[in-house]
């Protein structure tokens, strides 16, 4: 079996953890100090050939930049190679050799996930099988391109005068971003680990900026932007999909929602409420309710009118994103957080909650309540109503599947399958006795509405003589009977 070796200086604090990981795990490796051996040549060339001289390579040290301008602008590989033996503090470090292969910097899953991989010194495989090698080979390049982090953004918000975050604004929150990205952002912060929002101030945004330039201009431009904000910035960064603590968390989680990053109940929003303070959302933006007062007070000596819209936890959804391909009658009735798939028209009576919406072409003119699904080629008549998560619904996602009406006045319980209709004015819930008919109108038996839930091309009426719910279907007697019996 090869030698596992660690290379590095022994100060580093990344080292150290990586030595300490090693140690805990019981891992026999041999440490080598750059500043006691330094890489020859071809050792710096075995590296580069894994992993390429770009990652190897670290320009966002202290000594690059001390370097002179002239030199780094002409520097090829060759000049680099060369640095780095002279200068072993610009390689990325720690780098550890496993059985043959090279891996660049520390964090416990990734060391976790490689020597679990690789316990065992490769065995001739069969023919027709994979050998370890080529296992770890292919597990070792997935994770190289895995994002690592769940979301990173760099926000402008509002703070009361206590110093608490009341809303942020993310122009354009990252999900899943890339490695380098993470490793260029979390190097310029004082970060170790975890979902955190951290204040950010003028003189940390160009270096960040800067290091982003060849990696994400985009966020570049935005971060250089900041620079004049005469608000509170913050970079909030989620390492995983964790319950809330902050309200910038929150309001980064409900971005993510409403740019179509996540899809609703694809993400935990346990902690939501705790998090999201009750608010004046005003034509000055967001204020704190103690202090709404004398901000009332101060812009009537001024001559103006402080206008308050709502008070709320949650905003609207079109001052902090607007979806491509939508309409929406009138803004102020979708909130931040809702999922509006491209094609969707909110007329002047629709609503859609956070955590909830539309996966494409829909006609929406009633109500979309927290953690409903409406799927394409469905409308919501006027005034109809779909109960929530939050609204009686409990912990069962409704849904609406594709093609389905549901008219106006009529109201929904179940998980709706594709292709059903529910006429006007009537209202669905999971315990509505409904009798079921066959293909030929005969009745087949009586059953609770939650048995009917998810299945297909069904006509949810009440008889207008007997006032009983009927659920009309092209199915036989017999193909009705199997399919409500199955799992009896």
């Amino acid at each position: 079996m090869s030698t596992t070796k660690i290379y590095g200086i022994k100060n580093c604090d990344t080292v150290r953890k990586a030595v300490k990981w090693l140690d805990a795990n019981g891992q026999s490796f041999e440490f080598v100090d750059f500043k006691k051996t330094a890489p020859n040549q071809q050792l710096l060339e075995n590296w580069i050939a894994q992993v390429g001289i770009d990652k190897l390579f670290n320009k966002r040290s202290t000594t690059w930049k001390k370097l002179p301008e002239q030199e780094r602008a002409a520097a090829d590989d060759n000049a680099l190679i060369a640095w780095m033996q002279e200068y072993p503090t610009l390689i990325k470090r720690p780098v550890l050799e496993y059985q043959g292969h090279v891996h660049l910097g520390f964090k416990e899953a990734d060391y976790q996930r490689l020597i679990s991989l690789g316990l065992s010194e490769p065995q001739e495989p069969p023919a027709d099988q994979k050998s370890i090698l080529e296992t770890f080979v292919e597990a070792r390049e997935t994770l190289m391109t895995t994002p690592s982090f769940f979301s990173i953004a760099f926000g402008i918000g509002s703070k009361n005068s206590k110093g608490d975050w009341l809303e942020v604004y993310y122009p354009d929150p990252l999900h899943l971003p890339d490695r380098e990205f993470v490793e260029a952002v979390t190097a310029a912060l004082d970060y170790e680990g975890g979902n955190h929002a951290l204040d950010l101030d003028e003189d940390q945004l160009e270096p960040i900026a800067t290091a982003l330039d060849a990696i994400a201009p985009d966020q570049s431009d935005i971060l250089r932007s900041m620079a004049s904000s005469k608000r509170p910035l913050v970079v909030t960064l989620l390492e995983t999909d964790s319950a809330l603590n902050t309200t910038p968390e929150a309001y980064l989680k409900l971005h993510l929602l409403s740019h179509r990053l996540v899809k609703p109940h694809d993400l935990d929003l346990s902690g939501i409420f705790p998090t999201l303070p009750n608010v004046a959302w005003t034509n000055h933006g967001a204020i704190d309710l103690d202090e709404l007062q004398q901000r009332q007070t101060e812009a009537r000596l001024k001559g103006e009118v402080l206008e308050v819209s709502c008070i709320d936890k949650f905003p609207k959804m079109t001052n902090y994103v607007v979806p491509t391909g939508v309409r929406i009658a009138h803004t102020a009735r979708v909130r931040l957080g809702a999922y509006l798939g491209e094609g969707t028209t909110i007329m002047h009576e629709g609503f859609v909650n956070f955590n909830a919406g539309t996966m494409g072409e829909s006609m929406i003119e009633g109500r979309v309540s927290a953690g409903v699904v409406v799927h394409s080629g469905s409308d919501l008549g006027g005034s109809a109503s779909i109960i929530g998560t939050l609204s009686g619904g409990n912990d069962i996602v409704i849904s609406v599947g594709e093609g389905c009406l549901i008219g106006a006045n009529a109201g929904l319980g179940i998980p709706l399958g594709d292709r059903c209709t529910i006429e006007a004015g009537l209202y669905l819930t999971a315990g509505a006795k409904v009798s079921v008919l066959d293909s030929k109108n005969q009745f087949v038996e009586v059953v609770k509405a939650r048995e009917l839930a998810g299945k297909p091309d069904l006509l949810f009426i009440r008889n207008s003589q007997s006032g009983t719910i009927e659920c009309r279907t092209n199915k036989s007697a017999i193909e009705l009977n199997n399919e409500l019996h199955a799992h009896n």
